[in-house]
């Protein structure tokens, strides 16, 4: 759901609202996503993202809170050739052992059409309870 369009220093917003149950399986726990989403896009061609999703989670029947706060900056090079830097969280609360996770990753995107994006990222974890190491391609198709 779109909240808000760009207007100076009031960023270009929107919400998500997701939700599933499993069938099938030993916990079938509902699990409800919240995304607040918001972002710049800034003279220069840049963009600035960021974003607070929670979700309410459950594993092995211990039911806990999800916060991943996200903050994104793509650099356009070119018509078609974007890099990125993002810091992204991973913290739970309520959990019988909570976790905070902290991780950096760049990564490079090319456009091949107006409607499909192909990227690649690296990234690694700044604190001890994160993986060390990570990486993964993928693309968007707008249609």
């Amino acid at each position: 759901m779109a909240l808000t369009s760009q207007d100076g220093w009031r960023p270009q917003s929107s919400l998500i609202l997701q939700a599933g149950t499993p069938t099938f399986g030993k916990d079938t726990a509902t699990q409800l996503i919240s995304t607040y989403t918001f972002g710049w896009r800034l003279r220069n061609g840049w963009k600035w993202d960021s974003a607070i999703r929670y979700g309410y989670d459950s594993s092995a029947g211990d039911h806990f809170n999800l916060w991943t706060p996200s903050t994104v900056l793509k650099v356009p090079l070119g018509e078609k050739w974007a890099v990125h830097g993002e810091y992204f969280g991973i913290f739970t609360d309520g959990r019988e052992r909570d976790s905070v996770l902290h991780y950096l990753s760049p990564g490079v995107h090319y456009l091949v059409t107006p409607d499909l994006e192909v990227g690649i990222r690296v990234g690694w974890g700044l604190n001890d309870q994160a993986a060390n190491f990570f990486s993964n391609a993928g693309f968007g198709w707008r249609y």
